[in-house]
């Protein structure tokens, strides 16, 4: 399950377009220092999105703050490129509209692969993980 997603610009950062459940395409922030995959609270609003159970709730914590509470729960699926994972775990929070995307790509999906971003080709790439990491799934 491999894949190849253009880098697109988010101001000085870099988004990615990816498809959640399978209908819904977004354009997410990657964020190798966010724990999890998040996605804006105004965008689920606007598409009646839910997650899907097990929810549960942590406190979340910034780089600038203690956010308060995260309700966390499982997407269907979320597609980048060729890769496609179901069931990982995300969260609906507000976004700083200065960001100027609709979610934020984290760890509880990219840990799942080897990432590379190649910047020459404007690039991410997923990559299969060694076969010890694969096992612990």
């Amino acid at each position: 399950m491999p894949g190849r997603a253009p880098l697109l610009r988010a101001g000085d950062l870099f988004a990615v377009r990816a498809v959640i459940n399978g209908a819904y395409e977004l354009n997410m922030l990657v964020d190798t220092g966010s724990a999890f995959t998040l996605i804006a609270e105004d965008w689920a609003e606007e598409f009646r999105f839910k997650l899907e159970p097990p929810l549960r709730s942590i406190g979340l914590v910034t780089v600038e703050r203690l956010a308060g509470p995260l309700m966390l729960g499982r997407l269907g699926s979320l597609q980048l490129g060729g890769a496609l994972l179901r069931g990982i775990e995300a969260g609906l929070t507000r976004l700083p509209d200065v960001l100027r995307v609709d979610g934020i790509l984290g760890l509880s999906f990219l840990r799942n692969f080897r990432v590379t971003f190649e910047f020459d080709s404007a690039s991410l790439v997923l990559r299969e993980p060694p076969p010890a990491r694969r096992a612990s799934r």
